[in-house]
């Protein structure tokens, strides 16, 4: 029936495949926010959870690159403006002397910002596709449900057809 690959595309894993999650660029429209998850044959709700969460986190990983390279940008050119400073101050006499601590924004304030805005970026999963469903135990189910409870995020559960011909 194709379900399968229909969930593929639809969540674009193709595209999280090929995407190295620690150095690529991103920037995709709109932005990837479908977790595909096919439970192995012998699963546990501990390892779904865990599963499903490393891929929520890969996604918003994903959505903040952005802001983590603006920060990394903000801090050197903090970090090239305090050296210039102590170079500065090399040349003065040892009471005429201001501290790098002075000068402001520091280090200190403009990571705050940045963290809070980080941690202020909910999370981008809107759908969470099952798929061979009929894999899943009870247990395994009610995981599921409470992962699905605690997000406001769709769910939708895929599962084998099986036909029995008649003789």
């Amino acid at each position: 029936m194709g379900k399968t690959l229909s969930a593929i595309r639809y969540s674009r894993k193709e595209i999280i495949n090929k995407v190295d999650p620690w150095t690529a660029e991103l920037s995709i429209e709109p932005p990837l926010d479908t977790v595909i998850y096919t439970p192995s044959v012998i699963n546990s709700p501990s390892r779904i959870d865990h599963d499903i969460r490393r891929q929520r986190e890969m996604l918003a990983g994903f959505a903040r690159r952005p802001l983590r390279r603006e920060a990394q940008a903000a801090l050197s050119v903090l970090r090239a403006r305090d050296e210039s400073h102590r170079k500065a101050n090399l040349d003065r006499q040892l009471q005429k002397r201001t501290e790098v601590s002075s000068l402001k924004p520091t280090y200190l304030e403009v990571f705050a910002d940045f963290a809070a805005r980080e941690k202020a970026m909910a999370d981008l999963t809107t759908l969470l596709l099952i798929d061979e469903a009929d894999r899943l135990r009870m247990t395994s189910l009610e995981q599921i449900r409470a992962t699905f409870d605690d997000g406001s995020s769709g769910l939708v559960l895929s599962r084998r057809v099986l036909r029995l011909h008649e003789r």
